[in-house]
């Protein structure tokens, strides 16, 4: 029995329809990374330096990637609401980390709730920059450097308070740094970000504060905030009266606050590797360069590998500075 043409032409069909559906389909899962708008995940509030840095960098990559790059802020918890809230998210490479030594390091050293553990959680990608710390107080201050804090803090005890970005953080570290070196009970306040330091301090809850040059550097050059000493390996050429921590001496207060790029471990290794490519082109962009000193940024980029060996070197040497400050815990 003859089959009928037109059963046939139905056949013949479906299955160059089947073909043609099979081929869409694995040119889309081949589909050239990045296709649509990528979240940069701030784990702090507007202001601080993460922020700040961070939406910097986001304008550029947009321009490299040919896709939005867009700002989220996740604070709380010292950084780690928003490390948190990334691990949760799809890894496919739409969501970046901007990460900081407060929740990715110091965070898991010293804070017993904290699960995730940077090394087998995070996948680096760039390392951008570091922004020295400084400690201020209010411009009327009887206080002209750190030098007077601690005079005034062994007449006092239990009188001074420090205000910082969050427990964990650069800014809590060097606090705590010149707390063991001087043996003086001065009170830890933690605060959600860094973009609370400088208001805090201003209107007088707190003696003084710990925060990033590029925040607080804007009210000292104003004459409403006095720096006490910033943790610099020399005296920026932008503050030459401030002194820093070494001058003063206090040189193993010296913590500054880094900025780098992470996504979570699983990310396929093609989006990886464009981001990394991405981020290293952004970073050594002479306008993001020039935007970023300007900032208070000392500019530094690392690849993934360069980066992965910073942060280990950056662990050894916080647990080791957690564990003799008596701030570390067991887990």
């Amino acid at each position: 029995m003859r089959t009928k043409p037109s059963f046939m032409k139905k056949v013949v069909f479906v299955l160059s329809l089947n073909i043609f559906l099979f081929g869409v389909g694995i040119a889309s899962s081949q589909e050239k990374f990045p296709v649509r708008a990528i979240e940069m995940v701030i784990p702090f509030a507007p202001g601080g330096a993460t922020d700040v840095g961070s939406r910097i960098v986001a304008d550029e990559l947009s321009k490299v990637l040919k896709v939005p790059v867009t700002p989220v802020n996740k604070p709380g918890a010292s950084g780690t609401t928003g490390a948190a809230y990334i691990l949760k998210l799809k890894r496919d490479g739409y969501a970046v980390f901007a990460a900081t030594g407060g929740p990715v390091i110091n965070a898991p050293i010293i804070l017993p709730d904290v699960a995730y553990n940077v090394f087998k959680d995070f996948t680096p990608v760039a390392y951008f920059a570091s922004v020295p710390n400084v400690f201020v107080t209010k411009s009327d201050s009887p206080w002209k450097s750190l030098t007077d804090v601690i005079e005034y803090a062994k007449k006092n005890p239990g009188k001074v308070t420090c205000g910082s970005a969050g427990t964990g953080t650069e800014s809590h570290f060097n606090f705590e740094i010149l707390k063991s070196l001087t043996k003086l009970d001065m009170i830890h306040v933690p605060f959600k970000s860094g973009g609370d330091v400088v208001p805090q301090v201003l209107g007088g809850h707190v003696s003084m504060g710990v925060n990033v040059i590029a925040a607080a550097g804007p009210q000292i050059k104003a004459g409403t905030l006095k720096g006490l000493g910033v943790t610099s390996p020399k005296r920026l050429k932008d503050y030459p009266n401030l002194p820093t921590t070494a001058e003063l001496g206090f040189p193993q207060v010296n913590v500054s606050t880094w900025l780098g790029y992470l996504v979570a471990s699983g990310t396929p290794e093609s989006a990886v590797k464009i981001l990394a490519s991405a981020f290293e082109k952004a970073i050594q962009d002479p306008g993001l360069v020039e935007r970023a000193e300007k900032a208070g940024y000392i500019v530094e980029h690392k690849n993934p590998q360069e980066f992965r060996k910073y942060l280990e070197e950056l662990h050894a040497t916080v647990s080791k500075v957690a564990k003799e400050a008596g701030i570390a815990v067991s887990k």
